[in-house]
């Protein structure tokens, strides 16, 4: 439990950035994680995610793999943007 909640600290970190630096990270999304440009994280947007395991689409760390550490990373800036 302790490495996770570490990991999720790391990734809310990421999260924390700036939009002009998720830009240049490659994330086009006003909001990190949000797929859907509605103004928030939310259970759509994770659908999203999930709908693109494995593949480059919907990574939120830069890994270019879609994750379980993508999925941490949506799950830390839940809710409104």
């Amino acid at each position: 439990m302790q490495m996770f909640f570490s990991r999720l600290t790391r990734y809310r970190s990421y999260a924390g950035m700036s939009k002009s630096h998720r830009r240049r990270q490659g994330h086009e999304c006003e909001c990190l994680g949000d797929f859907t440009n509605d103004g928030t994280i939310g259970f759509e947007d994770v659908l999203y995610l999930l709908s693109n395991w494995g593949s480059p689409n919907a990574d939120l760390n830069g890994s270019g793999t879609t994750d379980f550490e993508d999925l941490l990373v949506i799950l830390s800036v839940w809710g409104t943007c």
